[in-house]
């Protein structure tokens, strides 16, 4: 039927048809294969920018990481796990109610009330003296920022 249309027709027509269905084709092409092709094209790159930004970015923190662990082991140490532990202590006015040492390199700290950033203070401190934390196990006292501390500390 469409074949019989077609051949119905003059021959300027059919050649309007012939170039209507052409530009129609390649309209169709752009719009179903190219515009996505392009459009996933952009998003890709605007990805790889965000990756390399992101890299970048990771690569700056690792040089500042190392140069910290560089200053830390640096640093000179001295005295036991305990001595250590009690200067640390005793420096920021923290209160211990127990303090127990299983062997020469683990030592039990037991803290019933101590204020939160006076906690993270002394593990910083502790941190750069060669000191881990093993295990920590704190519970929220009533107070505001005041917590009750477990500290198992180990000697690198």
């Amino acid at each position: 039927m469409l074949n019989r249309w077609y051949l119905s027709l003059n021959d300027r027509e059919r050649i309007l048809v012939a170039i209507g269905s052409a530009i129609t084709l390649i309209l169709l092409s752009l719009l179903l294969v190219w515009r996505p092709l392009s459009n996933g094209n952009q998003q890709l790159e605007s990805a790889i920018r965000s990756k390399t930004e992101q890299l970048i970015a990771m690569q700056h923190t690792a040089q500042q990481i190392d140069r910290y662990r560089q200053q830390s082991s640096d640093t000179q140490v001295t005295g036991s796990l305990q001595q250590r532990v009690t200067q640390s202590v005793t420096g920021l006015k923290i209160s211990l109610n127990r303090l127990q040492s299983a062997n020469d390199e683990t030592l039990q700290l037991w803290i019933d009330r101590v204020e939160f950033n006076s906690l993270l203070r002394l593990i910083d401190q502790l941190s750069r003296q060669g000191v881990a934390i093993d295990k920590l196990n704190l519970q929220p006292l009533p107070d505001r920022g005041y917590s009750k501390v477990r500290l198992t500390l180990v000697a690198l």
